[in-house]
């Protein structure tokens, strides 16, 4: 019986060594099973890398069988739900993340951009600023925000923000652009003009930044800057400038006196599409300015031709008839005008001066105190009605 004490000593020893052995086969399975976890999500990354998406998910839920604490698998498990467009479940993985880790940056953002693609603007536009706290790295987090915000109608907190943090966005063109694209949403052109040029600087080969730089550059009134920045983008073939950069480029000659040039510009415009009317009316516009009369008339003709009802080429031909000579003509063009468009002033007022060139004084005054009828703060047709009507009472 003496012996039992110790029989019972060595009996818990053994006990405790079988434990701690089966401690040492668990710590070894898991050590195991994360290994092999591992494996599964670097492959999941190689086939997400090359876009095989049901293959990069099905090794991600691989890794996750066998460890589904490794955090990794869940993140690249939730970047091909959002590829997938399966954004609540991309969400969804996401939070298990955020549960065990809050300051993962990376699980943090692909979580905004789930919540920004489902819909949910608020969560995504909080996890994008968190995001971008833990990480200041990441200044896709404060564009992706931006957007957000201007997506959300707030469009001065989003100028704000961006604006206040456009210093660490070191040479991202992209940064650059957007911030234009907001100066130019709060009219703040020439801010925009300078934000436009550095993006273009960061990225020559981007054709739409320097198309944006030139359209900032017109808000601005910047026309001999918009000038060359146009007529850079119509040396770039390929891909063809779009018809509004020959529009605005030829509004630009005109602003700054350039008439030649700009009925140069308007004609190749009419070439590229000669079945729109405005671009003749442009031309007829252009070639009046520059005082090619037989040009503008037949511009304003060829407008007529496309849109009979175009006031405006009506006024414009008109007005380069009158200054032809052609009282008559322009009269008889214009009473039909005035007929199908009573209440235009302009029409009225060119009516009157074609009359009074072809003698009849009566009905040019007619035509004055209608325009003055129709819009009674218009200055030049009081002004048209007064000389009128001081003319006729000095006749004999």
């Amino acid at each position: 019986m003496k012996c039992l004490p110790a029989f019972i000593t060595c009996l818990v020893v053994l006990v405790g060594c079988e434990s701690m052995m089966n401690d040492n086969r668990l710590a070894a399975q898991r050590q195991w099973e994360h290994v092999r976890a591992q494996t599964a999500c670097d492959r999941a990354v190689d086939y997400l890398e090359i876009g095989q998406l049901d293959k990069a998910g099905g090794k991600a839920h691989e890794s996750l069988e066998l460890d589904e604490d490794y955090h990794p698998a869940r993140i690249v498990l939730a970047t091909v739900l959002i590829e997938q467009g399966r954004y609540q479940a991309a969400a969804a993985e996401l939070e298990k993340v955020l549960r065990d880790e809050p300051d993962s940056a990376e699980a943090r953002f692909l979580a905004a951009v789930a919540y920004e693609k489902a819909g949910d603007l608020p969560k995504a536009l909080s996890d994008y600023r968190v995001a971008y706290e833990l990480d200041e790295t990441n200044f896709n987090a404060v564009l992706a925000g931006t957007e957000v915000l201007v997506a959300m109608d707030r469009t001065a907190e989003a100028a704000h923000y961006l604006s206040g943090h456009i210093y660490k966005a070191d040479n991202d063109p992209a940064a650059y652009e957007l911030a234009g694209r907001l100066a130019m949403m709060q009219q703040a052109y020439e801010r925009a003009a300078t934000y436009c040029r550095r993006a273009y600087e960061l990225d020559g080969e981007n054709l739409a930044y320097l198309e944006a730089l030139a359209t900032a550059q017109v808000f601005a009134k910047r026309h001999a800057d918009a000038i060359y920045s146009l007529s850079t983008r119509l040396q770039q073939v390929e891909p063809p400038a779009p018809t509004w950069v020959y529009t605005m480029l030829g509004d630009c000659y005109l602003a700054v006196g350039a008439h030649q040039q700009a009925c140069e510009i308007y004609r190749k415009l009419c070439e590229l599409n000669p079945d729109d009317a405005a671009h003749w009316v442009a031309l007829a516009k252009a070639n009046l300015a520059a005082g090619n009369l037989a040009m503008a008339i037949n511009a304003a003709e060829r407008a007529l031709h496309v849109d009979p009802d175009s006031v405006d080429a009506t006024c414009l031909l008109g007005y380069a008839l009158l200054l032809s000579e052609r009282g008559q003509e322009a009269a008889t063009v214009l009473t039909a005008a005035v007929a199908a468009h009573p209440q235009d002033v302009t029409l009225q007022c060119i009516l009157g001066r074609a009359l009074e060139t072809a003698g009849d004084r009566s009905g040019a005054e007619a035509a004055y105190r209608e325009a003055v009828r129709s819009e009674p703060q218009n200055a030049l047709a009081w002004a048209l009605l007064r000389d009128a009507s001081a003319n006729a009472s000095a006749l004999p």
